[in-house]
């Protein structure tokens, strides 16, 4: 299943469970390095970078793992 979801282009990894916390840490890392540098650049300087637009991220832990998710993606958050 995992190599098909691949080869469809419905998924840009599969990863086991203990992976997935160390994978969602580097994307989110890798996001804000990137973020920051594009600000940077398109302010005109470093002193300048707060006026850049951001996205707010959505941590949470499951079973000792650790998601991220947009937070501009979540339409409705229910507790049980």
């Amino acid at each position: 299943m995992p190599a098909e979801a691949i080869k469809a282009g419905a998924v840009d990894q599969v990863l086991g469970i203990d992976d997935v916390y160390a994978a969602i840490e580097k994307r989110v890392l890798e996001f804000a390095e990137r973020h920051l540098q594009e600000c940077a650049n398109a302010s005109g300087g470093p002193g300048e970078v707060e006026s850049c637009e951001t996205e707010q991220i959505i941590l949470f832990r499951v079973s000792g793992q650790l998601f991220a998710v947009s937070s501009a993606s979540v339409q409705e958050v229910r507790q049980r």
